[in-house]
This record gives structure tokens, C-alpha cells and sequence, in this order.
């Protein structure tokens, strides 16, 4: 007698919400994550903001070093993804973002990780359609 046996997967979410906008993380592993990279467009990389983000927090004595935000981030999304740079880097958590805000939901992808002991975030702009006659590896300007 042949059985069919769905396996439901254990995912984490985090729920977040400010004013009027709904956040939710959704924990991908690499697989999905790149799947999911396919049918997006990758946005590009505000080099000031990671100046700013890096500065404001030069003196803040509560701030994380790169092993506390490692455990933060396992405790919080599970275990890091595998798809990482061994020679640069030591974790990746991908995750799906969902925001939803008055005009309706939007996708995101952001891979969090580490590159020679610096925080990154990759954002890519999930599309509902096939991303023919986009280069999904073309870095556009940034919206949301």
C-alpha cells in the first residue's frame, strides 16, 4: 500500500510592527533563498548607510561584537544557511520580508551575513512574474 507523507517545515517568523507597517521575517534556507534570488532584482548597496550605521554605533558600549550577534541572529532566525564565503565569511541567515502596508504586501529578500568580521545585508526586490527581461543581477536604485 503506497502512503503519502506530507512534512510540514518548521520555520521562524519574527513579527515586528511600527505605526502604521507590518514586518515579518521569514526564515528560508539556501535552497529556497536561491530560488527565490531568481525572480528578483537585487537592490543596490548604500555604502553610506552602512557608514552611518557603523558610526552611530562607534560608541555605543552595549553594542554587539560580531560572536553576540551570531548567537542573537541563531536564537532569533535558527541555524545559519551554508551558502557562505569560507574564506571570508562565517554565517548567513537568508530571510523573506514581508511588509505590509496600506497599498499592499511587498517581498523582499535579505540575506544577513558576515564578510571579513562586517555585518552586510543583501535586499532583493522579489517580483511577482518572471524576471525575463530583467538582469536579476544588475543592482538597481534602491525602492520600496
Amino acid at each position: 500500500m503506497q502512503q503519502v507523507v506530507k512534512q510540514i517545515k518548521e520555520r521562524r517568523k519574527v513579527q515586528l510592527q511600527r505605526q502604521d507597517i507590518k514586518y515579518e521575517l521569514w526564515r528560508l534556507d539556501d535552497t529556497e533563498f536561491r530560488k527565490l534570488r531568481r525572480r528578483s532584482l537585487p537592490i543596490k548597496e548604500d555604502s553610506l548607510f552602512y557608514m552611518n550605521f557603523y558610526l552611530s554605533e562607534r560608541d555605543n558600549k552595549n553594542k554587539l561584537n560580531l560572536a553576540e550577534l551570531f548567537v542573537s541572529l541563531t536564537d532569533l532566525l535558527g541555524e545559519s544557511g551554508d551558502w557562505i564565503d569560507v574564506w571570508k565569511g562565517s554565517f548567513s541567515f537568508p530571510v523573506l520580508l514581508v511588509l505590509e502596508k496600506e497599498q499592499g504586501k511587498f517581498f523582499y529578500l535579505t540575506d544577513i551575513y558576515d564578510n571579513r568580521g562586517t555585518l552586510y545585508f543583501s535586499i532583493y526586490r522579489v517580483l511577482e512574474s518572471d524576471v525575463e527581461g530583467y538582469d536579476y543581477l544588475y543592482q538597481g536604485k534602491n525602492f520600496i
